[in-house]
């Protein structure tokens, strides 16, 4: 009624909802990777996980795990699984395992083509056509992955991916690939600024995750020395 009034709630700072994924990984000639994954979260969008792995029996935790893997690898085995910290609020909420996915790595003649961005996806799917609603994200959010690929013996990197830096009011995506000592290393960071964004800026945010979805899907090329 009359004493009823709207109240803008504060949006949280990006660094305040935070996701870190890490890994390092040995690639084999044969284009197999095996390695050991850390992902660490903190932050009110760790909530409803927190709760998840607290109630959750080993084997929804296990099986919650290939499921999600599944559009990462065609073919792996997930085991070593470890949640630390799932009741603990003020700590991050951890979460390890190791794979081993057998052909990840693409045979072409002698080079092996390999996708630096392992695990984890920030791309989600936007539909053609008009908007006429305003597009709403989850929360606010830093999201950071770090991967390094141990390189097989007899092989160099013959061509890397291109940097990606994008900035945008709402949104901002950077990504680099890099090959040092033998290791082919994956870092990226998205942030996400706003919650909710006008219907006319949707074009923009088609734009957004495109980029992010290319730069997922990228190779690195290694070519097997003479």
């Amino acid at each position: 009624g009359e004493n009823s009034e709207a109240v803008t709630l504060p949006v949280l700072n990006p660094d305040d909802d935070t996701i870190d994924r890490t890994a390092s990984f040995m690639l084999g000639t044969d284009g197999s990777l095996t390695g050991d994954v850390t992902v660490k979260r903190l932050g009110a969008s760790s909530d409803d996980l927190r709760r998840w792995f607290a109630m959750s029996s080993d084997k929804d935790r296990q099986q919650s795990l290939e499921n999600s893997l599944r559009s990462d690898f065609s073919s792996f085995q997930a085991s070593e699984e470890q949640v630390k910290n799932a009741s603990s609020l003020n700590q991050q909420l951890i979460l390890h395992y190791h794979v081993t996915a057998s052909s990840y790595a693409k045979s072409a003649g002698n080079m092996l083509l390999v996708r630096p961005r392992v695990v984890g996806s920030d791309a989600f799917h936007i539909a053609d056509g008009p908007r006429h609603y305003p597009i709403k994200f989850s929360s606010t959010g830093n999201w950071r992955d770090t991967f390094d690929i141990k390189i097989p013996t007899g092989y160099t990197v013959d061509d890397l991916p291109d940097p990606v830096n994008v900035d945008t009011p709402f949104a901002s995506y950077h990504s680099s690939t890099t090959a040092k000592d033998g290791v082919l290393s994956y870092s990226r960071e998205y942030t996400v600024k706003k919650i909710e964004l006008d219907a006319h800026e949707y074009p923009a945010i088609r734009t957004f995750e495109s980029e992010i979805y290319t730069d997922e899907n990228r190779n690195a090329v290694l070519k097997k020395d003479d």
